[in-house]
């Protein structure tokens, strides 16, 4: 029998040394949004992390979270230690009546501050190498509103007098 693997490349963590203290500080005072399960929104983690009334505590927060983001990125971890760092509560979004006249909900995941703190300086640390994988087809890899540029370019094309159609391909 002839047995077919695959492997993932193997990561290489001097790509992620940049990943610090500084660089945490950065993320977290441009941080917005409602927090996770553990409700500590982006204003209580942004006052945490970039307040001085907390002296040292605060940097040595932003350090510890510079490792957790290099461990993640660079080792195995064991899905049952990232059960409260990627748990989610639910919100209920009111979708208005459906077809049948039933309540329209849609269930929108809030997530913990810290995993989007983990995400972006991942994210920023790869930003280069995305772009160049994900090339001129993904709008909105560093293209700043590129979806809002995607849909003018559409609407163009649709006003022109000689469409008569889009097909959208996914």
């Amino acid at each position: 029998q002839l047995k077919l693997e695959i492997k993932a490349p193997e990561p290489q963590p001097v790509i992620f040394e940049q990943i610090d203290a500084q660089m945490v500080y950065k993320i977290a005072k441009n941080l917005h949004g409602s927090g996770g399960p553990t409700l500590i929104d982006a204003e209580g983690w942004k006052h945490i992390l970039c307040c001085r009334s907390y002296g040292k505590a605060s940097e040595k927060l932003c350090e510890a979270i510079a490792e957790l983001a290099k461990c993640m990125s660079t080792k195995p971890v064991s899905p049952t230690a990232l059960e409260e760092l990627l748990a989610c509560r639910l919100v209920p979004l009111d979708k208005g009546d459906d077809k049948r006249g039933g309540i329209g909900v849609r269930p929108v995941g809030v997530g913990e501050v810290l995993r989007r703190i983990v995400g972006k300086l991942v994210i920023n640390t790869l930003k280069t190498d995305i772009q160049n994988a994900a090339g001129p087809l993904q709008t909105c890899a560093g293209l700043k509103a590129g979806i809002e540029a995607s849909i003018h370019a559409t609407r163009e094309q649709w006003e022109l007098p000689d469409t008569e159609g889009v097909l959208l391909v996914d």
